[in-house]
């Protein structure tokens, strides 16, 4: 306690802690003023400084400061603005300088180009009309001064060409001919013996008859494939002259081919297929699109195994009568397809007899 008041003396009786109370517009001014002469004291002592006492192009003289330092002139600071402080809110003054940035500038700027100095204008290689003509006079102007027009690529190969207007094509003198005219001659006429106008007659028969079209010919594989195409084809339209056409589009060495197709697709089919394929071979053998030699070969094999097929099949003999029927085939030529019918052992009915049989009741 003794102490306390030892201390309270050497303070000139002021207490420690004074209650902090209102404070009255003076004493705000007079804190004020001691805080902004604080400040300035402080910034005055916070001044660049430089490492040596050299100075170039003579921009004043350097001051050392009380620590051995040279300082770079006299410069101006600026107070740090106090906390709080709002006077100088919203005033500013625009930078008189160039805008300074911290990146690389431009690469399409110019070095020897000022601010001030406009960009030179980009010369043009094309040559376009002026815009006070009428479009339209170019449709009226001759070939020659349509090209001139028209741009054309500069020497250093850097101008623009483009495709010539349809508008602008040109155009050819009428007395020029475009083509040889057609001569329209009177026809070339014989009198007869009375006097009178004879008909015209060829001079040859070589020109009056059409020539043949070629046959185009087919190796195996191509050929079995347009064989099926074509049965396929066939029995879809159902018509007997796309049948006869499919015989005269084939070779001679593949039509056997399509003969055995036909007829096995007969034997596996009901009556109204099997009169249709007769009526096809009917049709063939008639305009000879097909002849006898290749019905005979086409046949061969299926009538070989003719009695085995009667097994499955029991009208075989019948459908196979009314397909021989439709070759026209000579009668000697219908024996020695009987005779080529495998037989297995000692039948008391003959697979021959059965089929000769079976042809001539549709006689």
């Amino acid at each position: 306690m003794l102490l306390d008041v030892i201390e309270l003396r050497g303070r000139n009786w002021k207490p420690r802690n004074a209650t902090a109370g209102p404070s009255t517009l003076a004493q705000v001014h007079e804190q004020a003023a001691k805080e902004q002469a604080a400040a300035a004291q402080q910034a005055s002592k916070m001044v660049p400084m430089t490492r040596t006492g050299s100075q170039r192009g003579g921009r004043g003289a350097a001051e050392q400061g009380p620590d051995g330092w040279n300082v770079a002139g006299p410069t101006p600071v600026r107070a740090p603005a106090k906390a709080g402080d709002l006077s100088n809110f919203g005033k500013f003054t625009a930078n008189a300088g160039p805008l300074k940035t911290m990146g690389p500038s431009s690469v399409f700027k110019k070095v020897d180009r000022g601010r001030d100095t406009p960009p030179p204008s980009a010369p043009s290689t094309i040559s376009r009309a002026t815009s006070g003509s009428n479009m339209f006079s170019l449709l009226g102007a001759g070939g020659a001064d349509a090209v001139d027009t028209m741009p054309k690529r500069t020497p250093s190969g850097r101008g623009t060409t483009r495709k010539p207007s349809v508008d602008q094509v040109p155009q050819v003198a009428p007395d020029t001919p475009l083509r040889r005219k057609l001569q329209l001659l009177p026809r070339s006429v014989t009198a007869g013996e009375d006097g009178g106008v004879g008909d015209d007659k060829p001079e040859s028969d070589e020109e009056q008859a059409p020539a043949a079209a070629p046959v185009k010919t087919y190796t195996d594989q191509q050929a079995k494939a347009k064989v099926e195409e074509d049965i396929k084809e066939f029995f879809n339209v159902r018509d007997v002259s796309e049948g006869e056409k499919s015989f005269a589009e084939l070779p001679e060495e593949h039509k056997s081919k399509l003969v055995d197709k036909f007829a096995s697709r007969a034997l596996d089919s009901k009556d109204a297929d099997v009169k249709l394929v007769a009526d096809v071979f009917e049709k063939a053998a008639t305009s000879k699109s097909c002849s006898p030699a290749a019905f005979e070969d086409g046949l061969a094999g299926i009538i070989e195994f003719l009695d085995d097929t009667a097994t499955d099949v029991p009208q075989a003999y019948t459908i196979m009568a009314k397909l021989l029927r439709g070759t026209k085939l000579p009668q000697e030529t219908v024996e020695s397809l009987a005779d080529k019918i495998y037989v297995d052992g000692d039948p008391l009915v003959k697979p021959k007899d059965k089929l000769l049989k079976a042809y001539a009741a549709l006689a």
